[in-house]
């Protein structure tokens, strides 16, 4: 018996351009709120000594955490997806879950894995590394 794949061939795949240009978006997004964050932990350390390590963790949380609900929300991508009008799903065009946008979010954190945004030109489905990794897509929004 062959398997079919319900995989279409009619998705309009995001450009790589579009995808580095929303993930610079975001990027901008989180520097302003991580740089707020630091002002605040900052202004209190003058008080009592501030735990580094705290710091650190919150550096690391607050993006993976911004890329999963938002990507694992109704409007499947972030705020820089959004403005691009490209959206998060999986192989069969489905909005992702909180788990999966989870683990694609992960090598987004570490700088060394950007590279992967390389991937984009290189796969039939423009997916980058982290999309791989989570079998997702990045597509263009038809409803925007």
């Amino acid at each position: 018996m062959t398997h079919i794949s319900t995989y279409s061939l009619s998705f309009d795949y995001a450009e790589p351009i579009r995808r580095v240009a929303a993930f610079l978006i975001d990027f901008g997004i989180i520097f302003v709120g991580l740089s707020g964050l630091a002002v605040l932990l900052d202004a209190r350390q003058s008080s009592e000594e501030m735990d580094t390590s705290y710091y650190y963790v919150l550096q690391m949380m607050i993006p993976w955490f911004y890329y999963a609900a938002m990507e694992s929300s109704v409007k499947q991508g972030t705020l820089g997806k959004i403005a691009l009008k490209i959206k998060v799903t999986d192989l069969e065009g489905r909005p992702i879950s909180f788990g999966r946008a989870a683990v694609r979010a992960i090598p987004k954190l570490i700088p060394l894995f950007w590279i992967g945004f390389l991937a984009t030109v290189a796969t039939p489905r423009s997916q980058a590394f982290h999309d791989l990794i989570a079998r997702t897509l990045v597509i263009k929004n038809p409803g925007e």
